[in-house]
């Protein structure tokens, strides 16, 4: 595990991995990239992330933004969606992802954002990801193609998060699962 960055992911029994480097775990870069990279040699890991930007990681918004362009060039190389944490630096988030132009998704990792900044980021393409907390009128304009559910480190069952924004979208949870787990395979290539 390359920082805190390994995201499992089930599919009816099987156990599939994003690896990525975490913000607030960039320490040793140099080594951190040699085992990221062989991370993604693993033919279970199917993501990269959770990589991104935080200004309030000690580590400063330059050296987070050197290890997310490498995540985001190795991301391409490997033809794996990104899952990105962002905290307050949306704009550079955003800006990035005009000049970079990449060819492979970028999902926002426990999006808790607004409804006004989840339609700017889904205008730009970016899909996102909800937990045990979240803002209704977000999950809307995500719902329902640009919508993915994550428990975090939260301890709460993945069930419980489904059936909650469900009842949000005033949606049968069957439906929701489904289009859900549409959104997984689709972005996933699963």
């Amino acid at each position: 595990m390359v920082g805190n960055g390994v995201w499992p992911i089930s599919n009816l029994g099987t156990i599939y991995y994003s690896a990525g480097i975490h913000p607030w775990y960039i320490n040793a870069k140099e080594k951190q990239l040699a085992e990221f990279e062989d991370l993604l040699l693993c033919s279970d890991v199917v993501a990269v992330g959770e990589v991104g930007l935080d200004k309030y990681a000690k580590v400063s918004l330059i050296e987070q933004r050197l290890i997310f362009e490498r995540s985001i060039l190795l991301a391409e190389k490997k033809e794996l969606p990104l899952i990105i944490h962002c905290v307050k630096a949306w704009n550079e988030l955003i800006d990035l992802k005009k000049v970079l132009k990449p060819r492979m998704p970028w999902i926002i990792h426990g999006f808790r954002g607004n409804e006004q900044l989840a339609k700017q980021l889904i205008q730009q393409g970016f899909f996102l990801s909800f937990g045990k907390y979240f803002n209704p009128k977000a999950v809307f304009e995500a719902w329902p193609n640009h919508l993915f559910v994550e428990t975090d480190d939260q301890q709460i069952d993945i069930r419980v998060v489904y059936k909650n924004i469900s009842s949000v979208l005033n949606l049968p949870l069957k439906l929701f699962v489904f289009q859900v787990a549409e959104n997984v395979h689709r972005v996933l290539q699963l």
